[in-house]
């Protein structure tokens, strides 16, 4: 632990009760202390956590106040929990957030893990098992009231000196899984670059990084803790396979090919090929039988414990597998063909067949992904509901999904199904409603376009079908119509608009199965157009008859390629018009002048008899202008 007792907080009292006595550690955004609680007998220590803002921005005002909040109501629903710290107290001050909890006084799990894949001190198998059972039983608790951690690390385990007991602290990021009650948008997390920030990115899988955090993205976090203590090695030092995706860490430990299995599915890269509970990894681990030196097991001991002389000699946690019932999932398969080609010398003279296959799975403890995973009635119940959504009968589907249990593997999934289901429901209700408007009104082609927005469910694609099926006649004799328009336009080379009325045809139509072939030979017959008119426009510029170039610009499509340089080359032309424009103002003017200086040159007569000229000067501002030695014709493009 950080500590500094020196530190100007020292002595300072919180809400008029708990007084400082220590500074554990001090960052720029939060600060933690131990405080003694002075309104009870003893002045029992505690621990207080002090969100700040870092400056006066109210956002940063309101960062502190939702991560304060959200961390409070957290830690109020997962109550009491002997490996949890308990919330004591919460309060606000001066623009100061601050949660009060249980001291726990140990080590952080960092001080136990191997520096290096050189240190002696690398765990050994049974030591990663009891590690990861202990903060196994954690997370299924806090699983289980629809919490999920987002930050667990060795920083985040500390070992209760009392009794040995890792204890989960520090639930500032973590998620809650919204219930069925509450807002289905709210699923997702956005996590921002300055929450990230705070984590130990290595211990962070994929889709809680984009946003997404689910129950097994804690046991991924859980996995490669476990690696780092059999290893030497955090997750930042270990490197990815190329092939693969995944994280390549068994060529650095000898470590059981059971054992890896175990890992390697606890931090595979698609969450969804993880184990999806702390429940699914806890039973695999309690039925998983490793050969260890360290235990002293027996060949022969391993043996009858793996296999037995018969399935009714199996360990009790063991029970016969009803081969016909197994319904293998893609997962299963996969995670069986991984740890199969590696099987230990003791297994290797089973015979062939589904009951050694069972053997097999149990020996690896996968017992329980093959009898009860795959049968999730989690799942199952999920897929009734997807049936009836389908067949139309959204309330029936909702209450379905709705009673997928909180502990499920499926529940996430139906908390989406049941938000994208309501979505889906509305924008199909509203497309339905838009072609039937379109139908009463005699407008044939919307209904396609109308229809084509609809999302694909199937009681609502048949009743719009009905519809397409009706104006069939109509809509086709119409698209004949516009294809024989295209046509003249074409012959005229007006390709752009032949394509507008192309476009207009549905594709659904007999005849907009024709046009395929004519938009691709419009398209490229319309770019040699644009080309031409750019052409013809560079040499009338050559020429200083930018208004003629500028003509034969405006007449190129924004459809092609060559727009864009047509759109820059009108800017320049019409400033050289407008340019040009002036010169010729400017000479017509001066000719002018010239042209009355003459009238007026002939002397006046004063009265006196004495002869006076009067000079007219127009002054510089109508000083002449030459056009050719002012301006100079653009060069040919």
């Amino acid at each position: 632990m950080k500590t500094n007792a020196s530190h100007p907080v020292v002595g300072k009292f919180l809400n008029g009760r708990y007084k400082i006595v220590q500074v554990l550690n001090a960052g720029a955004f939060a600060q933690t202390y131990i405080a003694e609680d002075t309104w009870l007998i003893g002045n029992p220590q505690c621990v207080v956590k002090h969100l700040k803002p870092n400056g006066d921005h109210p956002k940063q005002l309101q960062v502190c106040k939702r991560l304060f909040t959200s961390e409070a109501e957290i830690l109020k629903k997962l109550g009491k929990h002997d490996q949890i710290p308990q919330l004591l107290d919460s309060f606000e001050e001066h623009q100061g957030f601050y949660l009060v909890q249980e001291l726990i006084i140990g080590e952080s799990l960092v001080t136990e893990l191997p520096i290096s894949k050189n240190c002696k001190k690398r765990w050994s198998e049974i030591q990663c098992v009891e590690l990861l059972q202990d903060v196994l039983g954690i997370l299924e608790f806090v699983h289980s009231h629809g919490v999920v951690h987002c930050d667990l690390k060795p920083n985040n385990l500390i070992r209760r000196a009392s009794d040995g007991k890792l204890v989960l602290i520090d639930f500032g990021v973590a998620y809650q899984i919204p219930s069925t009650q509450a807002k289905l948008r709210a699923i997702p997390i956005q996590f921002s670059i300055a929450s990230v920030a705070i984590h130990g990115l290595g211990y962070i899988p994929a889709e809680q990084f984009s946003g997404q955090p689910y129950p097994c993205s804690d046991i991924y976090a859980l996995g490669m803790i476990a690696i780092e203590a059999l290893t030497g090695l955090n997750p930042m030092q270990l490197g990815i396979d190329s092939e693969s995706g995944e994280v390549s860490w068994q060529q650095q430990v000898s470590v059981s090919n059971p054992m890896a299995c175990v890992i390697n599915h606890m931090v595979r890269y698609d969450f969804k090929e993880r184990y999806q509970s702390a429940t699914d990894v806890r039973v695999v681990l309690k039925n998983l039988a490793i050969k260890n030196q360290e235990q002293g097991v027996r060949k022969d001991e391993l043996d009858n414990a793996l296999i037995g002389e018969s399935s009714s000699e199996l360990k009790p946690l063991i029970t016969p597998v009803d081969s016909e019932s197994l319904n293998l999932s893609f997962y299963v398969r996969e995670l069986a063909q991984s740890c199969l080609p590696k099987l230990p010398p003791i297994v290797s003279g089973v015979g062939a067949g589904m009951a050694t296959s069972n053997a097999l799975a149990i020996s690896f403890g996968l017992y329980t992904l093959l009898s009860a995973t795959p049968s999730n009635p989690g799942l199952d119940t999920l897929a009734r509901a997807a049936q009836e959504y389908q067949a139309g009968n959204l309330e029936e589907a909702i209450a379905l999904a709705q009673s997928v249990p909180l502990d499920s593997t499926a529940y996430q999934e139906s908390l989406i199904a049941i938000q994208k289901w309501r979505q889906e429901w509305n924008t199909a209700a509203t497309q339905y409603q838009a072609v039937e408007d379109a139908y009463n009104e005699g407008r044939w082609r919307d209904i396609f376009e109308e229809a084509r927005k609809t999302p694909d469910v199937a009681a609502w694609q048949k009743k719009v079908e009905q519809f397409i099926e009706q104006v069939k006649p109509e809509i086709e004799a119409e698209s004949e119509t516009l294809l024989q328009k295209a046509y003249q336009l074409a012959a005229e080379k007006d390709f752009t608009g032949a394509l507008a009325l192309i476009r207009q045809i549905p594709p659904e139509t007999a005849t907009g199965a024709k046009i395929e072939p004519k938009l691709s030979e419009y398209t490229k017959k319309q770019q040699i157009r644009a080309d031409s008119l750019l052409q013809e426009a560079y040499d009338l510029a050559a020429k200083r008859d930018f208004s003629g170039a500028l003509k034969y610009l405006s007449q190129i499509s924004d459809e092609t390629p060559t727009y864009d340089k047509a759109q820059i080359k009108m800017v320049e032309y019409a400033q050289k018009q407008h340019f040009k424009e002036e010169v010729e103002r400017q000479a017509s003017l001066t000719r002018a002048v010239s042209e009355s200086n003459l009238r007026f040159s002939e002397p006046f007569v004063r009265s006196s008899g004495e002869e006076m000229t009067l000079e007219l000067n127009p002054g510089t501002q109508l000083t002449e202008v030459s056009p050719r030695s002012s301006f100079t014709a653009p060069s040919r493009r």
